[in-house]
């Protein structure tokens, strides 16, 4: 087997067909790019990673059951229950919280609408986030009620808004009407928890009365994430059972408090059964996934059908010209070339095409994931989508062009191999009419 000259040999046949090389290398070009835009959406959406230290290890923390007050977004807790996980648990190297709300950014004489993000102390600690400028917050920031009045930025915030400024550290920001001190930038990649929404620039949560309203005190409102980092060596069955004890203590704590004096006893008994449950934290807070996701799986199966049919179109072109070629294979089988040698072959030339059409479609996939995520189903703040593929897509656009050379080559290929003889043979071979007459066949 000698692979590189195949190669060679598949890039001279396929040369002397451009025009057949063009039309088969667009079409497949379609088909691949829009599967590799459309999973580079997916990736994006539903499978990668939060861009921090060990996201495996990270999980998020949510109420089972019937709970009494008010709840606002999805998956929250109160501040005074994270206080009691923070302080009371034995199974967490760190845990923080976190909530995302719109806030109004004054910086000189520009004001714009921002994303912030509330966080406690140990947001960055325990995400494993690292500066790029200046500090990030520490535990010490939630000591104290209604300040420190810090802020740090987001490094892509920091970029477009302030031009990479290094100055930029200790100078005021007004947010919200108040003064906050610009005490550093995270690191590049980094955009929060919430991955479609971009977080700008975090705040302490410890002001989120002056920003946002809510109470730290009150039990009664769930507002907050809760994230945190698994031990090593505990797994999450094993945290989850073990915060099942110290959370039924917090609700028989929390049901003698006197907003329950006039609940009814049905009341106070599903409140008293519901449990906590840790879920896998390490792609964050993804509120938009629960109605992308159908959209998305749908577009998959959309662009699947897209390349199957550029698939038959381009099978359809070879077994044409493998027609036209039937002369050069039954040569190549007279002269004692195998079957398999020839199919191999001829696969190559297949898989040179569609890795062809693959490249062409890597490249104008980013045109194609922007022309979707304008399609795609919009909400204040917007969505962000990350338009460039990564590593990942890069794989996925290559196992996908070399299915696709198997599916559109093998078919064709096996039928190269068997020429209809008739044809191929010279004018008169082993006929039995005498030529001076004329052979009504032959001639």
């Amino acid at each position: 087997m000698n692979l590189p000259g195949e190669f060679r040999y598949a890039v001279r046949s396929l040369s002397k067909s451009p025009v057949f090389t063009l039309v088969a290398g667009l079409s497949l070009a379609l088909g691949i790019g829009a599967n590799t835009a459309v999973f580079t959406m997916m990736d994006h959406v539903l499978l990668a990673l939060l861009p921090v230290q060990n996201p495996k290890e990270l999980v998020q923390l949510r109420e089972v059951g019937q709970n009494y007050g008010s709840n606002s977004g999805m998956n929250v807790l109160s501040y005074p229950i994270y206080e009691d996980f923070r302080d009371r648990n034995q199974v967490f190297a760190g845990i923080l919280c976190h909530d995302q709300t719109p806030v109004s950014v004054s910086f000189g004489d520009r004001n714009e609408r921002a994303a912030a993000a509330l966080v406690s102390g140990t947001f960055f600690p325990t995400l494993g986030v690292r500066p790029a400028l200046g500090r990030l917050f520490t535990p010490e920031e939630d000591r104290t009620r209604g300040g420190p009045p810090l802020a740090v930025l987001a490094y892509d915030y920091w970029r477009t808004r302030f031009a990479s400024d290094p100055s930029i550290l200790g100078k005021e920001l007004l947010v919200n009407g108040q003064k906050l001190t610009i005490i550093g930038v995270a690191q590049p990649g980094f955009e929060g928890l919430e991955r479609l929404f971009p977080t700008q620039i975090y705040l302490p949560v410890t002001m989120s009365k002056e920003f946002s309203g809510r109470s730290l005190d009150d039990r009664r409102s769930r507002w907050l994430q809760v994230f945190a980092r698994l031990k090593p060596g505990i797994s999450r069955a094993n945290a989850k059972a073990s915060l099942q004890p110290l959370f039924h203590n917090v609700l028989e704590m929390e049901v003698q408090q006197k907003e329950f004096a006039h609940t009814t006893p049905y009341t106070r008994e599903q409140f008293l059964r519901m449990t906590i449950d840790v879920m896998p934290g390490g792609k964050g807070q993804n509120e938009a996934e629960q109605f992308l996701a159908p959209a998305l799986w749908a577009m998959t199966a959309m662009v699947g059908l897209v390349l199957l049919i550029a698939c038959a179109n381009v099978a359809n072109l070879m077994i044409a010209r493998s027609m036209a070629r039937q002369k050069e294979m039954a040569i190549r089988l007279a002269l004692g070339a195998s079957r398999a040698g020839i199919v191999r072959q001829l696969l190559v030339e297949s898989l040179l095409l569609s890795l062809l059409g693959g490249l062409v479609g890597f490249a104008i996939s980013p045109w194609t994931m922007r022309l979707l995520a304008d399609v795609a189903p919009q909400m204040d703040p917007p969505l962000n989508f990350i338009t460039n593929p990564n590593l990942r897509v890069l794989w996925f656009n290559l196992a996908i062009s070399a299915v696709t050379a198997l599916i559109f080559g093998l078919a064709p290929a096996l039928r190269a191999t068997r020429p209809n003889l008739a044809p191929t043979r010279p004018a008169g071979a082993n006929c039995w009419w005498p030529r001076r007459w004329g052979c009504p066949c032959c001639c």
